[in-house]
């Protein structure tokens, strides 16, 4: 199984160093993983330029995948819109989808999220309240979101201090 993983910066970003491939050294083994950023040094300035060509290019990739993971809202949407534009079918996964600024979004820039995300086969959020929202907004399924509890690793404290509370 071939998954493209799409997502904005630059792969030297995160705490491992790699960004979000983190995803793919938790997953099955036997899953190739491809991940594809938007942090082409030529394209930095421009962060918009890099969302759409970093879009254009996994999809391309999409084409020889059976399944295509984007991170944040931005960039399912573009990825949502050059599959339309493309015509590519393969599956698509919108992870950490999540963006408390939608909901003032103009009626253009909905029509254009609508757009983008009508051919998102599952959103996974971190909130109970976005699970619940989200499907309202752009007027789909609520079968197709999916809240998964997210946390941080335990912190580390001296388990000598006095306690806080």
């Amino acid at each position: 199984m071939k998954v493209i993983n799409v997502f904005e910066g630059h792969v030297s970003h995160g705490a491992e160093g790699h960004g979000w491939t983190w995803i793919g050294n938790s997953a099955d083994p036997n899953i190739q993983w491809l991940s594809i950023c938007s942090g082409l040094r030529w394209l930095r300035r421009f962060p918009r330029l890099a969302r759409y060509s970093t879009a254009w290019r996994a999809v391309s990739e999409a084409k020889k995948a059976d399944l295509i993971v984007t991170h944040g809202e931005r960039m399912a949407v573009w990825v949502g819109l050059a599959k339309r534009v493309m015509q590519v079918k393969t599956p698509h996964l919108a992870w950490s989808f999540t963006a408390p600024e939608l909901e003032t979004l103009s009626p253009f820039k909905l029509k254009l999220f609508k757009a983008g995300l009508c051919n998102v086969d599952r959103f996974v959020m971190f909130t109970q309240l976005e699970a619940k929202n989200y499907p309202k907004l752009f007027d789909h399924s609520a079968d197709r979101y999916r809240m998964v509890p997210w946390c941080a690793e335990r912190p580390v404290f001296d388990e000598a201090a006095p306690r806080i509370v």
